[in-house]
């Protein structure tokens, strides 16, 4: 949503804002049947980080527990109880929608891909490269007990499958930009050529005694 908001929305004059809050005021609500309460509502403050003070990290970092992932990847930002910076610029975890609904795609994204902010500093960095998918299924799951709705559940699967759809994109990406540098070579080379053609045509002739007799026509 914050590419669209960023790209698209945020662009739009008072008026058409106030034109599609009007329209989307007359739609029938279509919600999910097994909500159970609105997502922003789920969850409070609280954290279990003194259960791992003084406790050594796992020599196998993929078995990490959720606090002491939380601990070393988001208590610096989100705060030890999860409720955001003092300036409010970073949110708080619970009563926060993205923990809050049944599909929990867009909390795994935001974790693999961060929430990057176009004409912004990054809100949250990604952390695909740091993370592996048994410690964001952990994380993520973590967090949802903890501030979100404990019904929902993340799973390796879905991280690894999530994960793989982020770099397919940027392979398609690579492609086409592969394909418009190709066109652009081939362009050049036909432009080229074409230039080489003229000025060959425009040569004089000479006859065999070597004396110029004038220039081929076209």
């Amino acid at each position: 949503m914050a590419e669209a908001v960023d790209h698209s929305l945020s662009q739009l004059t008072d008026a058409d804002l106030h034109a599609m809050a009007a329209y989307l005021k007359t739609t029938a609500p279509v919600a999910d049947t097994a909500t159970q309460q609105p997502a922003f509502s789920w969850g409070k403050a609280s954290d279990q980080l003194a259960s791992i003070r003084g406790v050594a990290l796992p020599k196998d970092l993929g078995t990490m527990t959720g606090p002491q992932l939380y601990d070393a990847y988001c208590a610096s930002c989100h705060q030890a109880q999860a409720q955001g910076s003092f300036d409010g610029k970073l949110p708080a975890l619970f009563h926060n929608s993205t923990l809050g609904r049944n599909s929990t795609n867009n909390l795994v994204l935001a974790i693999l891909q961060g929430v990057p902010r176009h004409g912004r500093d990054t809100i949250m960095p990604a952390f695909a490269r740091e993370l592996s998918d048994p410690q964001i299924a952990t994380l993520g799951n973590y967090l949802l007990k903890e501030y979100g709705n404990p019904n929902a559940q993340v799973t390796e699967r879905q991280v690894a499958q999530l994960r793989g759809n982020a770099q397919d994109n940027k392979l398609l990406l690579l492609a086409r930009v592969g394909l418009a540098a190709g066109a652009l070579v081939v362009l050049l080379l036909l432009g080229w050529a074409v230039s080489r053609s003229r000025g060959r045509r425009s040569e004089p002739v000479h006859d065999l005694a070597g004396d110029r007799v004038g220039a081929q026509s076209g």
